[in-house]
C-alpha cells in the first residue's frame, strides 16, 4: 500500500494536485485511517481533473496539518464534488420497468441522452 501512495503521490505532483506530505495529515503515520484518507484524496482528485485548483497546504490560513484545515478541505473538495454533473447512464437492460430492447426504453435513453448533452 505504501508504494501505491507514493507512486500516486508522485502522479498528482506531476499532475499538478497537492496533498499534504504522509505523515503530516494528523492521522497516525502509516495506518490504515492514513491510506484511507490518501485514497479518498486523490480519488477525488482525479475526478476533479487538472482545472480545479486548490491551494497548496498550509497556504489556507489555517494552522497546517489542523483539523481545522482538514475540514475546510474536505468542504472544497465536497463543493467541487457537487457541481458536478452526472454524466452517464444505466447499462441497457437494466432500467426497472423497461422491457430490454422495447421503444419504451429507447425512448428513454433518447430523452435522457438528450437531457446530458443540454448545457446546464
Amino acid at each position: 500500500m505504501a508504494h501505491f501512495l507514493s507512486v500516486a503521490l508522485l502522479a498528482g505532483v506531476a499532475a499538478g494536485f497537492n496533498l499534504p506530505v504522509p505523515g503530516t495529515t494528523g492521522l497516525v503515520p502509516g495506518s490504515a485511517a492514513e491510506a484511507q484518507w490518501y485514497s479518498q484524496q486523490l480519488t477525488a482528485l482525479a475526478a476533479q481533473g487538472p482545472t480545479s485548483n486548490l491551494p497548496v497546504p498550509g497556504t489556507t490560513g489555517l494552522v497546517p496539518g489542523s483539523v481545522s484545515e482538514a475540514q475546510w478541505y474536505q468542504q472544497q473538495l465536497s463543493a467541487i464534488a457537487a457541481g458536478r454533473k452526472k454524466r452517464s447512464l444505466p447499462v441497457p437492460g437494466t432500467i426497472p420497468g423497461l422491457v430490454p430492447g422495447s421503444a419504451a426504453e429507447a425512448q428513454w435513453y433518447q430523452q435522457n441522452l438528450a437531457a446530458l448533452a443540454a448545457p446546464a
